[in-house]
């Protein structure tokens, strides 16, 4: 496939339940489908809207729904099924299309997060750590918690660097920055960047919950540096930081779980 237009098929599926059937028909028939696995795109011969299938070159049918990863391919002038379905899109849809695109800009897959809603707030931050703008501390952890869900260590490298950047450019950072920065550090395997983290002014000034919260990221990253390196003296480091997490409320499944992986990291390494 070259340059020409593109419809992704779940695009078309959705403008489907809105459309002129015969127009819609009339738009599709010349285009091609490239079901995002063959080689080859294929022409298409007829559609049927009401079923959502399409008849391509030489009779075959498919269901779109079986096709969701693919794109319909535009190459007449003028893209009309393209022009048409610009002119078609909600305020919504629009809104969701300049999302997507702000977020590929940025280097952010936004099939990668979890809803429309995640891709906003993702979108809204990003833009407010370019611009050197002071960042809320709800703006932060609505970032912190959408790129979280998304259980993608891409996205979390992605985070961990618009975090850092926050962290040298604002002399105004929200309280938790340092924590919620070092969990994507460790998350990423960045565990010395992570240990670093806590190590900072910054870190040291957190209270109660905030400082439980960084005091097991970095028990957590120690550990794994411990067992790794085999290093006996990081893993009593890890343990000071557990204590310190348990001194600041820290909750206890999560200190059972720290003790547990320590214990298991002493004992391969003869450190018990």
């Amino acid at each position: 496939m070259g340059t020409e237009a593109t419809l992704p098929v779940a695009d078309l599926l959705r403008w489907m339940t809105r459309a002129d059937p015969e127009q819609l028909r009339g738009l599709i028939v010349g285009c091609e489908l490239d079901d995002g696995e063959s080689d080859d795109v294929v022409a298409i011969a007829d559609v049927n809207v009401a079923d959502r299938v399409l008849v391509l070159a030489g009779g075959r049918r498919v269901a779109l729904r079986t096709v969701l990863q693919g794109v319909i391919v535009d190459p007449r002038s003028g893209s009309p099924l393209l022009a048409a379905y610009a002119q078609s899109r909600t305020p919504a849809e629009q809104q969701e299309a300049a999302d997507r695109a702000g977020l590929r800009s940025r280097g952010v897959d936004p099939d990668r997060l979890g809803s429309p809603s995640d891709r906003r707030i993702v979108l809204t931050f990003l833009r407010a750590s370019e611009g050197k703008a002071a960042v809320s501390e709800l703006a932060l952890a609505a970032f912190y918690d959408a790129m979280k869900r998304s259980a993608d260590a891409a996205l979390y490298r992605r985070a961990a660097a618009a975090l850092r950047a926050v962290a040298e450019s604002s002399a105004r950072a929200p309280v938790t920055l340092p924590w919620r920065l070092a969990w994507f550090l460790n998350r990423t395997g960045q565990h010395e960047a992570a240990i670093a983290v806590s190590e900072t002014p910054e870190a040291r000034r957190l209270q109660g919950f905030d400082r439980a919260v960084m005091a097991s990221i970095r028990a957590s990253a120690l550990i794994v540096l411990g067992g790794t390196r085999r290093d006996a003296a990081l893993l009593d480091l890890a343990e000071h930081a557990i204590r310190a997490a348990v001194a600041a409320g820290s909750d206890r499944e999560v200190v059972n779980t720290l003790y547990g992986t320590l214990r298991a990291a002493r004992a391969r390494i003869g450190a018990g």
